[in-house]
């Protein structure tokens, strides 16, 4: 009967009993044609004494089946109120919220050791996909959906003396494509693609704080590439190469 009970009771996360689930119907566990009580036949005192036992034996399988879901019902409000002891409500974001996410070890930000990674990097919400998961402008190559629960609310409104350097302009309308102003470049790196090697630059953003790195051709004809050079042409060997790991700090 306990077993019986618990394939029979309605689960919560599928809205169904298990038992329903493997066979298509709801179980009875004593299956009777005609309720108790309700034949209007007479029968010999011999033959009323065996059918009061054969009720009462139906009665108490009905009560211990009864008692069975009555117990795990409780047992389960008891459990859930347990779990949301320590449970926050879930704050609603919007689009356009900028939040910081907390990042994990297999996400990086493009910097090049992980020990130079934030444990937060600031993006903006570009999509609501349910009540606990929204969609972020994340680098290419990232998943980019995340719980809320590894997001914070950005601060856009800094006390006076506090400097706001990660504010995240809206991008330049240019020929109707977006465009973003390069503030600096930080750090050049020669990476291998395919047979060749290309050269990318490490780039700091007007207004953003998180840095992208970017390839050669995304710069040219740009006043901070101008500048690099110029920062850059003193500490370069006869071939033009940098020393390793040379990088110039975030003005």
């Amino acid at each position: 009967m306990a077993q019986i009970a618990i394939n029979g009771r309605d689960a919560t996360s599928t809205g169904v009993a298990p038992f329903f689930l493997q066979h298509g119907y709801n179980v009875d566990p004593l299956q009777l044609d005609t309720p108790l009580g309700a034949e209007k036949k007479r029968y010999t005192a011999e033959e009323r004494s065996d059918r009061d036992k054969a009720e009462a034996i139906v009665a108490k399988f009905r009560d211990v089946f009864e008692l069975a879901q009555a117990s795990m019902a409780a047992a389960q409000a008891e459990q859930e109120k347990q779990t949301n002891r320590h449970r926050k409500e879930a704050r609603n974001y919007k689009v356009g919220d900028k939040v910081w996410l907390k990042l994990d070890k297999q996400y990086r930000t493009g910097r090049p050791s992980r020990k130079l990674d934030w444990k937060s990097a600031k993006y903006t919400v570009i999509e609501v996909i349910d009540s606990h998961s929204v969609k972020l402008d994340t680098p290419k190559g990232h998943y980019p959906v995340f719980h809320v629960d590894r997001l914070r609310l950005a601060n856009s409104d800094p006390l006076p003396s506090q400097v706001q350097d990660d504010y995240q302009p809206l991008p330049l309308q240019i020929d109707g494509e977006d465009e973003w102003v390069v503030e600096e470049i930080l750090e050049e790196q020669l990476r291998r693609r395919g047979r060749g090697w290309k050269l990318y630059f490490d780039v700091k953003w007007k207004g953003y704080h998180q840095t992208t790195l970017e390839p050669v051709e995304i710069l040219e004809n740009t006043e901070a590439l101008d500048r690099w050079e110029e920062y850059t042409r003193e500490y370069r060997d006869e071939e033009g190469r940098l020393p390793e790991g040379f990088r110039r700090d975030t003005p």
